[in-house]
């Protein structure tokens, strides 16, 4: 449903934006 996908959308993101912290803390990029 509509719901589910917004949580799902919202995960992606946050996880998204939690690698690119991760990646600027540590400088260990992945590309």
């Amino acid at each position: 449903g509509f719901f589910s996908t917004v949580k799902n959308l919202a995960t992606n993101v946050a996880g998204t934006v939690i690698d690119t912290l991760k990646c600027k803390v540590t400088g260990g990029c992945r590309s």
